[in-house]
């Protein structure tokens, strides 16, 4: 019976449930926020085409160190924890809900830089870096276009790799809000209330960050 009705949920519908079910995980990271909230018939195509989720056990292996995936992705973590370690295994980083991985797979060509691996059980939100390229570049950008964010974050990245002080690693840079401001300054005010709505949108639903994903996906 489920797959009966499934069958009769028309396409845009299907995009506009994908687009309830993914933006607001890909809201916590600044790029998106403000990304979403400017141009939200693109997001919503690309939650409906490159987002998905994945359930991890304690001890998968998600990524390994040195490796170039054949499919890049870019991971947000949103139940369970995750390790990340980097050096060689000497370094180790904690992934919980609301953080994220990999994202210079989306501005570049890439190899992971250390090895990322499930501390529990858990479920990750993917975003596929190809379907997300070809998306946004079939769509004009009169005011904004993602390869600016894209340019500035490889700078920093850049930066960090010629610099004694920070390793290079595949975790957030810390520096993306900056880097989002710097290649639009408009960005600052409507980050903020991007950042107050999903604020909202979870505590008006009482729902956690993780529930509402899972309670999303039951609709289709």
């Amino acid at each position: 019976e489920t797959v009966e009705l499934l069958a009769l949920v028309s396409e845009p519908l299907r995009e506009e449930l994908h687009f309830e079910m993914y933006s607001p995980v890909f809201a916590v990271h600044p790029f998106f926020a403000f990304y979403t909230q400017e141009y939200p018939h693109v997001m919503n195509k690309v939650c409906h085409l490159a987002a998905s989720t994945t359930l991890v056990s304690t001890g998968d292996v998600i990524f390994n160190e040195g490796e170039i995936p054949v499919k890049p992705m870019m991971y947000v973590v949103c139940n369970g924890v995750a390790s990340y370690s980097y050096e060689d295994g000497q370094c180790e980083e904690i992934l919980s809900a609301r953080q994220w991985a990999a994202e210079a797979v989306l501005w570049t060509l890439w190899m992971h830089q250390g090895t990322l691996r499930a501390k529990s059980d858990g479920r990750l939100c993917v975003l596929n870096a190809k379907e997300f390229q070809s998306i946004t570049q079939r769509f004009d950008h009169p005011g904004f276009r993602p390869a600016q964010y894209g340019e500035k974050y490889l700078k920093d990245l850049n930066q960090i790799q010629k610099s004694e002080d920070k390793p290079l690693t595949d975790m957030a840079i810390g520096t993306e809000y900056n880097t989002l401001v710097e290649a639009w300054p408009d960005a600052r005010n409507q980050y903020q209330a991007r950042r107050k709505f999903t604020r909202n949108f979870h505590s008006h639903r009482g729902l956690r960050f993780d529930t509402h994903l899972e309670m999303q996906q039951e609709k289709f």
